[in-house]
Order: C-alpha cells, then structure tokens, then sequence
C-alpha cells in the first residue's frame, strides 16, 4: 500500500477553500468557529488568561510578618489582627487569635469551595470539548454549519473519547509517580549524604545515576502520551465517528494500521510538525505587519477561532485525507452523509 503524505495536503488545501471560500458565508464561518473553538479549549490557543485577586491574599501576606520570620517586635508584626487599645506597643494591648482562626478557616473554606467549583466546571467543559470534536470533524465532511443537532447525536462518542482521555491522564500520572519514586531510590545514598551534611551535596554516582534515570524516562513519558494524545485526535476520532465505535474499538483498529504502516505515520508526524510551524510564523508576520492588532485579536477567546478557522480546518481535513488512504472504511467524505445521522 502507497500511503502518501503531500498528496494529501493538496486535497485538505482544496477542500478548505470549497467550505470556506466557495461561497464565503460569514454566518457559516461563526458557526464553525464555535466548534473549532471547544475543539482546543484547555490547550493554549483559547486566549483564556486567569488572573485571580483573591479578597484574602493579604492575609497570607502577612505571614511574612509573622514572628517566627520576622526578628521584629511581635505585637507589630502582626499587628493587622489585633484590637486597637492603650498600651506601649503602639496602642496594641491584645491580639485576637480567635480572629486570626475565624479568618483562616474562612480563607481555606473559599479555597475548597472556589477548588470544587473549578474542577466541576473543567469537568464538565472537558466533556463538552470533546463532543465538539466530533461536531467540527462532522461538519467539515459534510460541508455544512451546524451544532445544536450534531451535538446532541454525538454525545455518547464524545462521553468515549472524555473517558478514554481521562484515563490516559490517570495512567501517565501513575507512571510519573513511579518514575519518581524509582529515581529517589535510585538516588538514596546520594539524599541521605545531602541529608547528613545539611546542604546539597554535588550529586555521586548514585545522584547522577537517579538524575539520568529521572530524564530519560520522563522524556519517553512525555513523547508517548503525547503521541497517544496525537493520534487519538488526528486518526482514532474520526475512526469512532465513522464507524460509531467506543474509544477502545477505535484506537485497536488505528493501531493496527499503525503496525501495516509506521513509516507513513511517522512522515505524516513530521508533516504535521512542519504545517504547524509554517502557521505559527505567519501569524507572527501578521501580528508584526499589524502592530500586534492580529495578536490581540488572537487573545480573544472565540474570536481567535473565527479568524484562524481556515489554519484549523486546513489542518483538520488533512488528517482526515491521511487516513482516507487506508480504504473506504476510513474515508469519511464519500458517504459523509450517514455519519451522524
């Protein structure tokens, strides 16, 4: 089997202008937006910047006055929690510890709070991102704008796709957790010379052992979810959406075309690679040649979508001719109408 990878290319750049430029709707454009924009919700392009001015950081601020680290008078160091009154301390007789307990309960009880709130919404908004993605695959094969109906039909491959991601998290956390503890064993006679001598020795043998063992196995950590992460999203997706298939169905069968053809998918990474290196500098030619108006239209979140759409679905489609090679049961265009349907 000739699994090519320009070819593809060319088809992705010409179907791209058929959907967004033969005709050009700017109502079809914002539509599409929408769902290109959950698409990489929590991933870097959404221009989401969280700037919290939490109401009680002066509270703990104040530690750093606090009398076991500051050499100055207690009753002045910590003088934001006292009672006013008469005295020589600067007219601080008392201090409320009652307060001090009332107000750090009340800090660590927002905390909580503010912590469950945004790990629901995360939660949830991670399920809806990933019903999105079937939403704009879907979309764009079919050359058409919409979400609400879409949506609602892909739900349960979305609900697939969120679990099998989560579970891939849990296992790279897993296995970081053990890369840790193996290099800290590895380097105990190392830690337990810093821990003697009170200060952080050059590392020996053993240090240097655990270091090695700690860098390399977090590389190969890193570039394999990182690859699962990537496949699952360019093959395994519209593998599921075309077949209707769980997660788990998908990704065996991507796998076993991974092991017909590994060369074609690893020039199709490099491809992938290069495509987004030649977006990313023009949007930097762009954000220079407008004074930085292009970047700050790129903060916006959505609108960022709107105006990088034809990049996103360039890059969408291309996948999709890529695996379109394999036979007509991956080809998600000729029979487009029947996906979510």
């Amino acid at each position: 089997m000739n699994i090519r990878c320009v070819e593809p290319m060319f088809g992705a750049w010409e179907r791209m202008l058929r959907i967004l430029f033969k005709p050009f709707d700017i109502v079809k454009w914002f539509v599409l937006g929408v769902g290109a924009w959950l698409t990489y919700l929590f991933e870097g392009y959404s221009g989401f910047y969280f700037n919290f001015n939490l109401p009680f950081r002066d509270f703990f601020s104040s530690f750093k006055r606090a009398p076991f680290f500051s050499s100055q008078n207690p009753l002045k160091s910590i003088s934001m929690f006292a009672v006013e009154g008469t005295g020589d301390a600067g007219g601080v007789s008392d201090i409320s510890y009652d307060k001090i307990l009332y107000v750090a309960i009340f800090a660590l009880a927002f905390l909580l709070v503010l912590f469950v709130v945004f790990a629901v919404a995360s939660i949830v908004l991670y399920w809806v991102k990933s019903v999105a993605e079937f939403v704009f695959i879907g979309n764009i094969s079919l050359n058409r704008a919409e979400i609400v109906e879409p949506f609602k039909k892909c739900r349960g491959l979305g609900t697939s796709a969120f679990l099998w991601r989560i579970a891939l998290s849990l296992i790279a956390l897993v296995l970081f957790v053990a890369i840790v503890s193996i290099s800290a064993i590895i380097s105990l006679p190392w830690i337990k010379v810093c821990f003697n001598s009170g200060s952080i020795c050059a590392p020996d043998a053993w240090g240097i052992a655990g270091g090695v063992f700690f860098v390399v196995f977090t590389l190969a950590l890193s570039l394999s979810t990182w690859c699962a992460y990537m496949f699952f999203r360019q093959f395994v997706m519209p593998v599921m959406l075309k077949n209707k298939i769980n997660s788990v169905e998908a990704f065996g069968v991507f796998f076993g075309l991974l092991k017909k053809e590994p060369l074609a998918f690893a020039k199709y990474v490099f491809c992938l690679l290069g495509i987004r290196i030649i977006i990313a500098l023009i949007l930097l030619v762009a954000c220079a040649a407008t004074c930085c108006i292009a970047y700050a239209l790129l903060l916006i979140p959505y609108l960022w979508a709107v105006a990088t759409l034809p990049a996103l679905v360039f890059v969408r489609l291309y996948s999709m001719e890529f695996i379109a090679q394999f036979g007509d049961e991956f080809n998600l265009f000729p029979d487009g109408e029947n996906l979510i349907n």
